[in-house]
């Protein structure tokens, strides 16, 4: 896997209702509107509460590489992230086939027989972008007569919800079709909901289709999301999609899963037995809305600036539940280090990654003003972070808060626009 900047960005968009399963996780729950969707245009409606998503860490099966093996004289210098992550996910894919490829999907030549007034388009619904019953994909194509760029949905619920119809609940597919631009919405794995039995689960890779009995650990979860931009370069000739101009964007649980695939090295595989794994998964651009900023959940106290026992005290189960191991072992075992750095994608930030833009309305609580979790999770201070840890690299992105409005005048979908048709 190389850190190549291509052409294309994948959108992402995650929100995260989750239904109370316990006293830590008792007021996660915080619907956006119908199905965790932003409201207009990719931008969350905030007189309603917004819904929760937290990405937290899950535990690491593998430690971190001591060394990298230096390249061959002449080749250019291995990126150590790249190498991490070629060893951390050696086994995502294992024993599974091809025979999910075969899942092209229900076709509807004359359009999305759900959502009216769309430009004209030809529909594709369920198609399977990967071996799990959860790894479904809906596509929007265009009718022209070159390949057009695509925009990838990630629909929210706190890895534990959420749908990619949900979709459907907003102007986001009629404002990219009438650009010109192709539109994918995907459904992915669901994790754990509770603690209790994610401290149990034999092994984090699983099919995550029932909640407490088979989910998947979030690292995984993000590596479905990147697979998703995979599928779309496969099918790029089938679907007439410009390979080099493909994005993402999402809410919550969607932006960080936008995020993180924006953030680390390409993860193709040019070798993989898999097609799909064989081809890019870097972004053109990218859209992190009302989004966490980082998945290294030890990093929230100092990144957010509230009390590290505050946070454990608010998060602590959610966390166990993404993350399948302590919150102790998270920090203080090689496997949670090393599970920490691979979801840090604040840290993974490079000028080399697409342009983003970060949005959320809400206030900037203080510490003593929040008593419901989904303030913490969606709070504007993880915004800013991004924002300035962007700034300081050089790298380009735009941030829309009530507070600061910098890098764009619009929102986050004419920001796609603009930098998919650029």
């Amino acid at each position: 896997m190389r850190r190549l900047l291509w052409c294309g960005v994948a959108l992402v968009w995650v929100a995260c209702p989750a239904e109370p399963t316990s006293v830590l996780d008792a007021s996660l729950a915080v619907p956006l509107d119908a199905g965790g969707a932003p409201v207009e245009a990719g931008v969350v409606d905030v007189s309603a509460p917004a819904s929760t998503d937290a990405g937290l860490p899950a535990d690491a099966s593998e430690p971190l590489p001591d060394a990298v093996t230096p390249p061959d004289a002449g080749e250019p210098p291995a990126d150590p992230l790249d190498a991490i992550l070629d060893a951390w996910f050696a086994n995502y894919n294992e024993d599974q086939g091809l025979d999910y490829l075969e899942g092209l999907g229900f076709s509807f030549p004359e359009g999305d027989p759900d959502v009216t007034e769309l430009p004209v388009h030809r529909h594709i619904r369920g198609a399977t972008y990967g071996p799990y019953s959860r790894n479904l994909m809906d596509f929007w194509m265009p009718v022209a007569d070159q390949p057009t760029p695509v925009a990838v949905f990630i629909h929210g619920g706190g890895f534990v919800g959420g749908e990619r119809e949900s979709i459907r609940e907003n102007n986001s597919i009629r404002r990219l079709l009438e650009a010109g631009i192709a539109v994918a919405s995907i459904s992915y794995r669901w994790a754990y909901r509770n603690p209790s039995p994610a401290l149990r689960a034999p092994i984090p890779n699983d099919r995550g289709e029932t909640h407490d009995q088979n989910g998947t650990r979030i690292d995984y979860i993000l590596r479905d999301c990147a697979r998703s931009v995979q599928y779309l370069r496969h099918r790029s000739q089938d679907w007439n999609i410009d390979p080099e101009r493909v994005g993402a964007w999402g809410g919550s649980a969607g932006a960080g899963c936008t995020m993180w695939t924006a953030s680390v090295p390409d993860l193709a595989q040019p070798d993989h037995p898999d097609p799909v794994l064989r081809q890019s998964s870097r972004l053109r651009v990218a859209g992190h809305n009302y989004g966490q900023v980082t998945y290294a959940f030890d990093r929230w106290a100092e990144l957010l600036g509230f009390s590290e026992q505050w946070l454990g005290d608010r998060l602590g189960g959610k966390q166990v539940a993404m993350t399948q191991m302590t919150a102790e072992d998270f920090v203080n075992t090689q496997a949670g280090r090393s599970l920490s750095h691979v979801l840090d994608y604040y840290e993974h930030l490079d000028p080399s990654d697409p342009p983003f833009i970060t949005t959320n309305q809400t206030e900037d609580w203080s510490q003593q003003q929040m008593n419901q979790s989904w303030q913490i999770l969606h709070h504007v201070r993880g915004h800013y972070a991004l924002y300035d840890r962007c700034q300081d690299l050089g790298m380009e992105c735009a941030i829309r808060t009530r507070a600061r409005n910098e890098g764009f005048e619009n929102d986050l979908i004419a920001y796609l626009i603009q930098h998919l048709t650029d």
